[in-house]
């Protein structure tokens, strides 16, 4: 317990993680075979002929657009060029299995929208637009009409030529035709006005504090000037100066840090609601009705026994630039699963479906239907149900409104059957990927962790720079050679460009912080799981025995982790007490927190805080090579480089800095400035405090800092007052409900009294309350807010938490 590496440990720790992020360990490469864009390590070379069961790769529906090797249909990217002759790269089948703004988009349903556009001629009448559309801008100062163009530009020419390429290729564009009169009203190159009818500006700047809320100081900082139209940072952008690339500054360059909130019900009175309000407050050209749906849209898959050869499908028709010939969408082929085509899709190596805007979301919000409507019916199944089941049907819309007004007030709530309604909502959306009551399963591991290891022993908060990491950039897709980088070569030097990287592939910046998690904990930690055991060895801390980890999502979308660690060897809770009341143990507990926990490094002061420069690219490079003579000249100078950069807290109101009215004035929340210290402080009753010579900077680890280069936090839990408000704050906030969410009843008051109205013809109690239990679930989730790169970790299988052991639930 609290072991500290010795210096040829901590080399080896240090080469293996630069050898995790190696060139050879992290570049890619294309599979012939299948078109997926995977490790470049994974791959082996095949001559054509070679490749086992070959006959499979004919194609079983020939096509026009199909360029065959040999009879044979393969991606032309995965080609190389050998002294025997070309080779194909395969992906080996065993491993197969295993401004910145926000952008909301809610899909709405496909028949009400076919209710609005009647008619088969193209394009749709510009006049639409502004009920399907809202843009506001934030700031104080007037902006260009120009800088919409950067987003909104809408060129005739180019939609005419789509338009017509697509009802001579694609299948379900053969019965349309092109209106030449509705073609003229669109602008030759420019904004559409209709469009420009409804931008409208927010003056108070101030909003955008909360939006921007970030751990990372700096992260997203272009220069010494103010953003004042900060939801688009367009004068960050256009302004900047030395830029070291070209940038048309008459168009509004803006990066969508896309945030959806997809709405997959089979009613949409909520969303009725909004657009009619929409269209009626912003805009009196046009008037539309959107009236709920009755019927699904078709986004589930076709029976077997409906499965026509010229059966529509959904993905295909909703996403022409996606599936321009009309063919091969999701659900298209019954032998392949929904999720796997999903994965196939967002792996494919021209990137067109992983930086698509909408698509990742209207999956995500087709999978979650899915899950919901099995959830419900696992849920009405129970024995305990049919009990139940009576209860529930009995609420009413009033009986949801009294108890949003008694949960507004503080109060429990009182009527029995709502919350026997809410009980069984909370189980249904459960088992639902992505929604708050699965992600609060992790609080009954993080406790029978406890249970079983002891309490923890270190609480760690890691929030990668995935804006400026080159191996973020390099899963962009940017030519980027890590073992001889060169930060001023290439067009990633600017960050500008880094930043547009990442905010339109949302499958790099879920795959960068799951791909460096994992190297993380396995290479510096030393802890690596398996699906059968856990392994452990001598890490930064000693060694590990276990770890849970929550994965949440800032404001502006990027991925951070709190993470919670035990070590081999921890005292158990009532031995901890004791131990600290001995000089030797506190002496050992010093060594420790010298080793691992810093804040501060030598020079980093208040006074002199102003001579050190701000450097906002400092991330954009690689961590020195313990094996170059003057590693130890560079590692300090990178540490008190990195610190004052991304560990010195800046409180600003309304995002930390909060006023507490019992004292009138105004306060940090994470409780800055911290004591100052010039030693290592470790009391008897357990408290500590590391060297500090600036109150402002937060704990870090030095090692962890200088290698991943990014901000972060820890602490040492000594079974105190503070380790059981860290292991709260994991276990409840970190996997807290969402604030739209936190009164249900109120929601469910107003999303289901459709349902009300509507279902009294239903005569089957256990269908209704399948479908009861459906749209709360609905009505609850439309409210949810989830970031692209979340959405993305979700479709592709990577968890919301980090676990090293698996857990059983016990009924």
């Amino acid at each position: 317990f609290l072991t500290i590496p010795c210096s040829d440990e901590l080399r080896e720790i240090q080469e293996e993680f630069l050898s995790r992020t190696s060139q050879t360990a992290l570049e890619e490469g294309v599979c012939g075979v299948c078109g997926r864009e995977v490790a470049k390590s994974s791959l082996t070379s095949w001559h054509v002929e070679e490749l086992p069961n070959v006959s499979l790769l004919k194609p079983l529906k020939p096509h026009c657009a199909h360029v065959l090797h040999h009879g044979f249909l393969l991606e032309a990217a995965g080609f190389c060029q050998h002294g025997d002759g070309s080779r194909v790269n395969v992906y080996p089948s065993n491993l197969q299995r295993g401004m910145v703004g926000n952008v909301t988009s809610f899909p709405l349903n496909i028949r009400e929208i076919v209710d609005m556009i009647q008619g088969r001629k193209l394009p749709q009448p510009v006049g639409i637009l502004p009920a399907l559309i809202v843009v506001t801008f934030v700031g104080v100062t007037h902006f260009s009409k120009n800088w919409l163009k950067g987003v909104f530009r809408v060129r005739r020419d180019k939609v005419a030529a789509a338009l017509k390429w697509l009802l001579v290729n694609n299948t379900l564009y053969q019965q349309l035709s092109l209106d030449q009169e509705r073609l003229a009203l669109l602008p030759e190159d420019d904004v559409p006005i209709e469009l420009q009818a409804v931008v409208r500006q927010e003056a108070d700047a101030s909003v955008l504090v909360e939006e921007t809320d970030l751990y990372i100081p700096g992260d997203l900082e272009f220069g010494e000037f103010p953003v004042q139209l900060g939801c688009m940072s367009i004068h960050a952008l256009t302004q900047q100066k030395n830029m070291k690339a070209s940038w048309n500054q008459d168009l509004g360059c803006v990066q969508l840090a896309h945030l959806g909130t997809t709405d997959s019900s089979i009613e949409t009175q909520t969303d009725g609601d909004a657009m009619v309000s929409a269209v009626s407050n912003l805009t009196k050209e046009g008037i539309y009705d959107i009236r709920p749906g009755r019927d699904f849209v078709r986004d589930l898959p076709e029976g077997k026994k409906k499965k026509s050869e010229g059966a529509s499908n959904y993905c295909a028709g909703a996403f022409p630039n996606l599936f321009p010939y009309g063919v091969g969408g999701i659900d298209s082929h019954p032998s392949l699963g929904f999720t796997e085509h999903v994965r196939y899709c967002l792996l494919y190596h021209d990137r067109r479906f992983r930086q698509h805007h909408s698509f990742p979301f209207v999956m995500f919000g087709i999978f979650q239907k899915r899950q919901a409507l099995a959830s419900a019916r696992i849920q009405i199944r129970r024995r305990d149900f049919e009990r139940v089941s009576t209860d529930i049907l009995k609420v009413t819309a009033d009986d949801l409104k009294a108890a949003a007004i008694e949960k507004e007030q503080r109060m429990p709530i009182k009527n029995e059957n709502v919350k026997k309604l809410l009980n069984c909502v909370k189980l249904t959306s459960g088992r639902i990927i992505g929604t708050d009551q699965s992600r609060a399963a992790l609080r009954s591991k993080i406790w029978s962790t406890a249970l079983i290891m002891g309490p923890p022993s270190i609480w760690m908060t890691i929030n990668l720079a995935d804006i400026h990491d080159p191996i973020a950039q390099l899963f962009c897709g940017e030519e980027i050679d890590l073992d001889h980088f060169n930060d001023l070569h290439g067009r990633c030097s600017n960050n500008i460009v880094r930043a547009q990287n990442i905010a339109q592939d949302p499958y790099a910046a879920a795959k960068y912080f799951h791909v460096m998690i994992s190297i993380i904990v396995e290479a510096l930690f030393g802890i690596r799981a398996t699906g059968k055991m856990t392994y452990s060895k001598q890490g930064l801390l000693g060694r590990v025995s276990a770890y849970t980890g929550a994965v949440e999502s800032q404001n502006r979308g990027s991925l951070h982790l709190h993470i919670l660690l035990w070590l081999v060897g921890a005292p158990p809770a009532g031995e901890m007490k004791d131990k600290f009341l001995s000089a030797d143990f506190r002496m050992a507990v010093s060594k420790f927190i010298a080793a691992n926990i810093q804040a501060g490094a030598p020079g980093l002061t208040q006074s002199r805080l102003a001579n050190i420069p701000r450097e906002n690219d400092l991330a954009y490079s690689r961590p020195p090579r313990p094996s170059s003579p003057s590693f130890e000249d560079k590692f300090q100078n990178q540490l008190l480089r990195l610190a004052r950069n991304l560990q010195v807290h800046v409180c600003v109101k309304g995002a930390c800095k909060q006023f507490v009215p019992e004292k009138r004035t105004w306060a940090c929340k994470r409780r800055a400035p911290w004591p100052e210290s010039e030693t290592v402080i470790v009391n008897p009753d357990g408290t500590w405090c590391p060297i500090r010579n600036f109150g402002m900077v937060n704990n870090f680890h030095p090692q962890v800092l200088v290698f991943v280069q990014c901000n972060g936090d820890i602490k040492l839990l000594t079974n105190g007052t503070e380790t059981k408000n860290i292991t709260w704050y994991i276990a409840k906030y970190a996997t807290k409900s969402q604030k739209h969410l936190f009164n249900a009843s109120a929601l469910l008051a107003k999303s289901l009294a459709f349902h009300f109205q509507d279902e009294k013809n239903l005569d089957d109690a256990r269908a209704r309350s399948r479908l009861l239990l459906f749209r709360c679930f609905q009505g609850l989730n439309h409210q949810q807010e989830q970031s692209a790169p979340q959405v993305v970790s979700y479709l592709m299988g990577w968890d919301d938490c980090f676990l090293s052991h698996e857990f059983v639930s016990i009924y």
